[in-house]
């Protein structure tokens, strides 16, 4: 009932405003000029803000503003949804420059501020939410401007600060015609916070004595003695604190942009700029949370936006007149991701410090014949490797990873036997040894010391040029453009946690055989008493990180000497081995040993298993060139995927009499560059129906309906006897043509079975070639019609027609990924496949109203909406893929349709003083065949309502209320309902057992923004704002667990069916606790209520 209190609140605000503003009519002090008449036909064709404006948003961020706009809703983070359809992509503009990210744009350089929903500028594309136009301040005069903020909520402080600087070069009064004023602007933005993801619910974090304890000593002797358990499963209540602030959850950034403005000819201005993005995040991870918060992820980023913008103007008469745009963009982002010490110093992540192996020649009693000599009952040499103890030594690079070593020594040190003789003893009773992590506790929460197990490099490079020229001829106005751009995408990501383990399994691998065709005879008082064999060198298998190791510790790459690989000292710059006959070594090695370099791209990628992913990187994590896209099977390595995308547009605007018409033809295409599967279904080539009749190897009846075309499939891939089905893209047949959905029904004990080409090939290696495989992908070329027609009649009613349509180009999982196909078994089992393959999606944008103007600035606008999105995206199994079913992306044929209405009010104050607020409700009715592709909210009202005052000059109040207290003073709230997103209901706590479906809890949010100008002089004024956001605090709910609709239970502490599971933890009580601590979800809640107080200060 809570909305509807608010309801009622916003109409009081609005018709007293409305009140005051009547009252103010007959008494204005200095009588400003009076409200001038809104344009019906331009009013909501998009949503504009200055400066002005701007100051008395009730939000802070950029990426917020769009919430002010008809149908506008965030789910969480900063993606806004405009009619269901998220605003992703590159859809922001600043001085036509494009800019990947702008939440964090410094907000007080904004001149102008256009967000368009319903259709947009002909020239902006590629995306299908909103798109956002921004213009910056003009250099026409001197302007100093500093801003600082600061945020405070239960769970997160913050501290903001703008600096703007605008500089002309000369004063605007000796500008003669129409040349700019040359200059330069500079702005900057400071943000630092302690939570990035402020939610309003309330949890728990271990107390300081409990973790500190926990960090010292992690491990506790079992009650057997015969083995070890942590000690964090056994925390309980009173282990635990109120949290308020996450811990290492924070960031710190620097945003700068500078712009230089520089009026070349007399009708032409030549625009530089940059903005960047500099910035530090503690990336929160859930995981962590309760034991090892200190080892959250860091991410740096480091983006720069350039551009270069030349325009001209030209009369060529009083009837025609031409300019043209020409704007070159370059960008540059880097994004790195890592373990906050040890960044891009891999082999310190899971380094605890030095283990040193001591081994022992194994023996049996038996008989072996040495150059035709019979030698029985002798001793005889079967093992080199009997460890009979490990030492070690700690290293501080890890000491909350070490300690779980330390403990375990430390309680069996009186006891090496079957404790630490080798280290599977080690491992096997609760020790870590190189490269390992402690066991989580309960599979809920990471214990302490676990280490970022990845680090990731992003490197993407974007070239962006457009053309625009604009001819004003009549009432006609032309435009007619183009814009090229071309990406460049790089990655980078490793496990180094592994490395450790796979140098372990490579290092002495070709040791592991005895020459026994080369015996050593010891005599013994006379007579042959043992029989020796030194290791055996297997040159076939050794690899190639064992032979560069050797090679930088000055050994011979086919040497005998077995190298202790965890007994290098990183401190000491030592590591030990055993030489041939047995005995053991400290050889000094050089700084930094251990490197990427010693690897090959082959063992990193650990046949299907990898440490490694890469594109436009090599192995090693250094940036590479090429454009061979299949160069990764002859070498390994990949090159960076380098999608290009262009547009052409051409647009007529014209007026006639009441009549106002835009239309236009935008042509998007899209070319991703890359290799493609040429069969969505298999790795190899299949013979068609034709090809298998001319073969005549396999004689069988072509039912009627089965083209010549088709696919055949047969009982088996090798020496197949007889057809058992047919394919046609993705529809599958029985041997009789008869259409079946389930194609396993192919499968007659040997796998669906494909009649390939080449049978043989079995692999893309030997005698495969990529055009087997691969072709190249097809150019995607989208025509994007775009129609407006609205009447008006007697300035006050405004009939509309829009139709608009737009594209929105792959970003995620569509990389070619050789690798995939390459270890196909390994990928195929456990990871969703890339499809480089994939298409931009589509959206159709249509609607119709009458918008009118009933009462002097009041307006009313009644709409129709509908909405189709094509090639949406989605998740999809290739079952009866040969050679294994897999999971990947796709573009579903289904097209998304979403109608609805809309009905917007709005008082519009056009003098930026007096009474302003508006009320706009979207119910919007989802495809019922398809309700989860997209997630809408179906019903969305967005409210505002606020007064501004003015100052002494243009004061709007009664005459009684002119007081100096009230000049300058405005006020400001915003107010959300929306219905929550749909969502499938379980019957289980597994979530497997669909019952129907259900909605997220609705969503409430009430803003405010309060503000007072006081002036300093003549030039110098100050402004002091609060913003409220949340005022009350609405505890919203963004997500929840199927089985039981709430976001902090998910049914399992109370099910039945896991009581005997949860008695049988280790401790049942503490398992309970951490299990309903897990639950807590940050992605699940909303925002509390946050406050921010600031002061401007403008000279």
């Amino acid at each position: 009932m809570m909305h509807y209190r608010l309801f009622f609140t916003l109409a009081v605000w609005m018709i007293a405003g409305l009140c005051v503003n009547i009252l103010a009519q007959d008494t204005i002090v200095s009588k400003p000029k009076s409200d001038s008449t809104v344009n019906i036909a331009e009013y909501g064709n998009s949503l504009h803000f200055n400066q002005s404006d701007i100051r008395r948003l009730p939000f802070q961020k950029l990426s917020s503003f769009g919430m002010m706009a008809a149908s506008a809703y965030q789910i969480k983070g900063d993606n806004t949804y405009y009619y269901g359809m998220a605003s992703e992509g590159d859809n922001t503009y600043i001085n036509g420059m494009q800019v990947r990210d702008a939440s964090n744009f410094p907000v007080r350089l904004i001149e102008s501020y256009n967000l368009y929903t319903r259709h947009a500028p002909i020239n902006r594309g590629f995306t299908v939410g909103g798109i956002t136009a921004i213009e910056t301040l003009h250099p026409d005069e001197f302007l100093v401007q500093v801003d600082v903020n600061t945020d405070q909520a239960y769970n997160m402080q913050g501290t903001n600060g703008e600096i703007l600087v605008n500089i002309p070069f000369t004063s605007k009064k000796n500008q003669q015609g129409n040349q700019g004023v040359p200059g330069i602007l500079i702005a900057a933005k400071f943000a630092t916070t302690n939570n990035t993801d402020p939610v309003w619910r309330k949890t728990q974090q271990l107390s300081s004595e409990t973790l500190a304890s926990l960090q010292t000593n992690p491990l506790s002797l079992d009650d057997f003695g015969s083995g070890t358990l942590q000690n964090a499963v056994f925390i309980t209540e009173k282990d635990l604190v109120d949290q308020k602030v996450p811990e290492n959850s924070g960031r710190t950034g620097f945003y700068p942009y500078i712009q230089l403005s520089l009026p070349i000819l007399k009708n032409g201005m030549l625009q530089l700029g940059n903005y960047s993005t500099i910035d530090e995040t503690q990336v929160y991870n859930l995981g962590n949370s309760i034991f090892n918060s200190n080892r959250n992820a860091l991410q740096t980023r480091r983006n720069f936006d350039n551009f270069i913008h030349w325009k001209q103007q030209f009369k060529v008469n009083q009837k025609l007149s031409l300019s043209y745009d020409l704007h070159l963009q370059y960008s540059s982002y880097h994004q790195t991701t890592g373990d906050p010490e040890h960044g891009k110093d891999f082999f310190d992540y899971g380094y605890l410090g030095k283990f040193t192996n001591y081994k022992t020649p194994n023996y049996e009693i038996g008989s072996v014949t040495v150059d035709s000599q019979a030698y029985n009952n002798v001793w005889v040499l079967n093992s080199w490797d009997f460890d009979t103890l490990v030492t070690f030594k700690p290293s501080n690079i890890n000491p909350e990873l070490a300690v779980y070593t330390s403990n375990y020594f430390d309680f069996y040190a009186d006891q090496p036997d079957s404790h630490f003789q080798n280290m599977d003893q080690i491992i096997l009773n609760g020790g870590l040894i190189n490269g390992g992590q402690p066991q989580s506790v309960y599979g809920l929460f990471n214990n302490t010391g676990t280490f970022t197990s990845g680090y990731q490099e992003i490197k993407n490079d974007i070239i962006r040029a457009q053309l625009q020229i604009n001819a004003d001829y009549k009432i006609h106005h032309f435009t007619i453009g183009g814009e090229y751009n071309r990406e460049t995408r790089s990655h980078y990501a490793l496990n180094p946690n592994n490395l450790w383990g796979l140098m372990r399994g490579m290092t002495n691998y070709h040791l592991h055989q005895l020459d026994k065709s080369n015996p050593e005879i010891v005599m013994w008082e006379g007579s042959v008493d043992t029989i020796n064999y030194y290791r055996k060198f297997d040159a076939v298998s050794q690899t190639e990180f064992s032979k560069n190791l050797r090679k930088a510790l000055g050994m011979p790459v086919d040497g005998l000497e077995y190298i202790l690989i965890d007994s290098y000292d990183k401190e000491n710059n030592t590591i030990e081995y055993y030489d041939k006959h047995g005995k053991r070594h400290t050889a000094h090695t050089p700084d930094n040993l251990l490197s990427m370099n010693l690897f090959t791209a082959n063992e990193l990628l650990n046949g299907g298993l990898p440490l490694v992913n890469y594109a436009g990187y090599d192995h090693t994590g250094q940036m590479t060139s090429g454009n061979d896209p299949y160069s990764f099977f002859s070498d390994f390595s990949i090159n960076a995927t380098k999608p290009t995308y262009w547009s052409g547009f051409v647009q007529d605007e014209f007026n006639w009499k009441n009549l106002h018409v835009t239309i236009g033809l935008r042509v998007d295409v899209y070319d991703a560059n890359r290799p493609v599967l040429k069969d969505d279904y298999s790795l190899f080539e299949i013979n068609s129906v034709a090809e298998v009749q001319n073969q005549g190897a396999i004689e069988f009846i072509r039912p009627s309906n089965i083209g010549g075309n088709y696919f055949v499939y047969v009982d088996r891939v090798k020496e197949p006897s007889r057809v058992v089905g047919y394919r046609n893209d993705n529809k599958w047949f029985n041997a009789d043509g008869i259409e079946i959905q389930d194609p396993t029904i192919l499968d007659v004990g040997n796998g669906i079975s494909p009649s390939l080409k080449n049978p043989e090939i079995q692999s893309l290696q030997g005698e495969w070639t990529p055009d087997m495989t691969f072709q190249d992908y097809k150019r995607t070329t989208n025509f994007l019609p775009q129609i407006n027609i609205d009447y008006t009649l007697i300035d006050r009613i405004n009939f509309y027609l829009n139709y608009s349509s737009f594209t929105q180009n792959p970003t995620s999982y569509n990389n070619f990924r050789p690798e995939q196909y390459y270890y196909w078994s390994s990928y195929s089992q456990w990871n969703i496949i890339e499809n480089p393959n994939l298409k931009p999606m589509m959206a159709e944008k249509f609607f119709t109203g009458v918008k009118s103007r009933v009462w002097k600035n009041l307006v009313v606008d009644l709409s129709f909406i509908s909405t189709t999105i094509y090639n949406m995206i989605s998740l999809k199994s290739y079952v009866g893929a040969y050679p294994s079913t897999y999971v990947t992306l796709y573009n579903d044929p289904h097209p998304v349709t979403t109608n609805g209405f809309e009905a917007r009010i709005n008082y519009i104050s056009t003098t930026g003083t007096g009474f302003f607020g508006g009320l706009n409700a979207t119910k919007l009715f989802t495809d019922e065949e398809y309700p989860f592709k997209i997630a809408v909210s179906d019903l969305v009202i967005n409210t505002n309502a606020g007064y501004q005052f003015g100052n002494k000059n243009n004061f709007r109040g009664p005459s009684w209320a002119n007081v100096k207290a009230l000049h300058g003073l405005s006020a400001t709230v915003y107010y959300q309902y929306r219905r929550g997103i749909p969502y499938y209901s379980t019957r289980d706590v597994g979530g497997y057992l669909y019952s129907g479906v259900k909605h997220t809890p609705n969503i409430n949010l009430f803003n405010l923004n309060i503000q007072k100008d006081i002036s300093l002089g003549t030039k110098a004024m100050m402004n002091v704002y609060l913003t409220i956001e949340n005022v009350f605090n609405f505890q919203n709910v963004y997500d929840v667990y199927s089985y039981t609709g709430k976001p902090d239970d998910d049914g399992l502490l109370t099910s039945y069916d896991f009581q005997n599971f949860i008695d049988h933890q280790l401790n049942p009580d503490s398992f309970r606790l951490l299990y309903q601590l897990h639950l807590y979800d940050p992605t699940f809640y909303g925002t509390p209520r946050i406050w921010r107080v600031g002061v401007i200060f403008r000279y």
